[in-house]
């Protein structure tokens, strides 16, 4: 499979006029994300943030760029929050509920590598429901690329090791590739002692 140009000219409506603008892929979709997860149109939020950049005299490719780059900003900082929460309450609290409380896209996932729970910013991000991920192997739509292998990193969880592991993540959608980035955490062992962790994501490379 060949994958996108890094660059990538589309054609948007703005101020009543047609623009092509050249923006990296992975901005344009962190712009659909966004887009998507407001409910809006893709033309709808360039005018947006295009009214903004008239305010700081920056053109508009540079406003979309910034644009994102505060989101992900956002997302990462969020992420963090959620992420020393967790650390202070996951013995107490119920790991799904953790999970839809995400701001950020998350997944629980079994020992096994199965998934059991996925929340709404996921289902945002990628554009499918819960019901078609859980139940599903995470490798069956995610390619999970760590300095460790995932089963190791498992093992080490199932050992007590209580740390958090970095990984890239791609998604190959019909007609998609998609690339972010993962923190893996360790959740807990729930019923016949069976471990999960939680897979964070921040969209975008």
């Amino acid at each position: 499979m060949k994958r996108r140009s890094k660059s990538r000219h589309r054609i948007v409506q703005y101020r009543g006029r047609r623009y092509s603008l050249k923006l990296d892929q992975a901005v344009w979709s962190q712009l659909e994300a966004l887009a998507k997860g407001k409910g809006e149109r893709l033309n709808a939020l360039v005018a947006r943030i295009g009214a903004e950049s008239a305010e700081r005299n920056e053109s508009l490719t540079a406003a979309l760029r910034r644009h994102c780059l505060d989101q992900v900003q956002a997302q990462s900082l969020a992420l963090e929050a959620t992420v020393k929460t967790l650390s202070q309450t996951a013995r107490g609290a119920p790991l799904a509920l953790i999970v839809e409380a995400c701001p950020a896209p998350c997944l629980l996932v079994s020992e096994g590598h199965i998934i059991l729970n996925a929340n709404a910013g996921l289902e945002r991000w990628l554009g499918l429901k819960a019901a078609d991920l859980v139940g599903r192997r995470i490798d069956h739509y995610f390619t999970i690329k760590s300095p460790r292998p995932i089963d190791e990193i498992v093992a080490e969880m199932r050992a007590g090791t209580a740390r958090f592991y970095q990984a890239r993540v791609i998604v190959v959608r019909p007609g998609r590739l998609m690339m972010g980035r993962a923190t893996i955490c360790p959740g807990a062992a729930g019923e016949g002692n069976q471990l999960s962790y939680f897979v964070f994501f921040s969209e975008g490379r």
